[in-house]
Parts: structure tokens; sequence; C-alpha cells
């Protein structure tokens, strides 16, 4: 009797490793919240942010959240602090997703993005599916950034770039097809195909909760500092499909 009531308890605490379901996943905030009435989602400030990092605007009418990052503004986050990668230390004005999603469902993150100045440098993520919650830190399964001013699609011919240079100032639609069950995102920019089907850069782990994190995050350099980059993102729908 006893074995048995051991094998249950072990099965319970595995189940409850593989997360599924959208999860509630906010920490510790270290500042507001941020949602729009155009949006379906919240997120939230789960590290420090450099001062006058993030800010709404309006314009025409419309509302809009904006993320203006300078070279040597180190992030919030601990690790934000160490060498690693390749960098001294980190830069970081970024939020998270407030629910993560289920890990056994397909979605269509879509978002309208502007770039305004900057983003002529080394890796500036500006949008990540992270997994890491409290107690399990894991690495992100998709990342989209900038190196050197342009995104890098397929590479299959036609190589498909996204240069940022040309789309300055000018809102574009951006779609992220996320597969959890095949393990696969798609992404689309104004409607036409930009990644099609590319495997995650890193496979699941039981006690990871896939969500969204975006602004600017960036390997940080003192000599010389990095550009100041600027990026507004608005009307975040998040559809089950």
């Amino acid at each position: 009797m006893k074995k048995i009531t051991l094998l249950f308890l072990i099965m319970v605490i595995l189940s409850g490793c593989q997360t599924t379901g959208r999860v509630h996943i906010s920490s510790t905030s270290y500042g507001p919240n941020y949602n729009d009435e155009d949006w379906s989602e919240t997120f939230y400030t789960n590290c420090m942010m450099p001062k006058d990092s993030i800010s709404w605007k309006k314009e025409n009418n419309n509302k809009f959240l904006r993320f203006k990052l300078k070279g040597g503004q180190k992030g919030g986050c601990r690790i934000d602090r160490r060498a690693r990668t390749g960098a001294p230390f980190w830069e970081r004005a970024e939020i998270k997703q407030i629910s993560g999603f289920d890990k056994s469902k397909k979605y269509d993150v879509e978002f309208l993005i502007r770039f305004v100045a900057g983003f002529k440098g080394l890796r500036e993520n500006f949008f990540q599916i992270h997994q890491s919650v409290v107690g399990c830190r894991l690495l992100p399964i998709v990342m989209l950034k900038v190196n050197y001013s342009k995104i890098q699609g397929d590479f299959t011919p036609p190589e498909k770039i996204f240069n940022v240079n040309q789309y300055l100032n000018k809102w574009v639609k951006f779609n992220i097809i996320l597969d959890f069950e095949e393990g696969v995102y798609s992404v689309k920019i104004n409607n036409n195909d930009f990644i099609q089907e590319r495997a995650f850069r890193e496979k699941f782990r039981g006690c990871g909760v896939p969500h969204i994190k975006f602004g600017i995050y960036r390997p940080g350099y003192v000599d010389p500092y990095n550009n100041t980059s600027i990026i507004d993102f608005d009307k975040f729908q998040i559809k089950e499909l």
C-alpha cells in the first residue's frame, strides 16, 4: 500500500512539471503593468528599467508604447550585470507577458511595430518567446533580432532580409505563428512570409512556460557605446489557431 501511495505522489509531481493551459506567471513587479484597449494581453515589468526607457505615447488619437535605450544603460535583471557571450554587460528595456501559452496549442501573435531610430548594432533583440519562470531558468525558444539594421529571414532562394532603414518611422505588421506541438514557428511581415516553420532555438523543458518578452535587449559595450535605439509597439493581439 505504501508503494502504491509513493508511486501516486511521484506521478502527481511529474505531471505538475508538464505545464499545460494558460498559466499566470508574473512574479515581483518593478513597475506598472502595460495594456491598452486594443491589446488582448497584459505585460508587466519583471526587472528594473533604465531611466526613461519606456513610455506611453499618443499620436493621431492612437496610444502606443515606446522603448528607448541609450548606450551604456545596463538592464535591471541580475544576469545583465555580468559579462557573458562576448559582452561585458547587457542593456535591457523589456517587459514580460503575465500569462504564458498553453504548450499543447497553436497561436498567432499579431502586433504593430515601428523602428524610429538606431538598431545599427549587433544582436539587438526586440521580441522573444522565453520559457524561464521563477525556479526554472531556461533559454528562449524564439528571438527576433536586428544585426546592423537587418533582420534575417529564410535563407532559401530568394533570401529574405528586412532592412530597418527602409522602414524607419513606418508601422509594420508582424505575425508570429507558434506551433508548440510541432516545435516550430513562422513569421509574416505585412502579410508576407518571412520565416516558414523554423524549429525552435531550444527544446521545451517540463518546468518552463512559453511567454512573450518584448522591447530592446542587446549586448552592452563601452568603447564605443551602442547607438540609441527607439522602437514603438502597438495592438498586441493573440489568437488560438
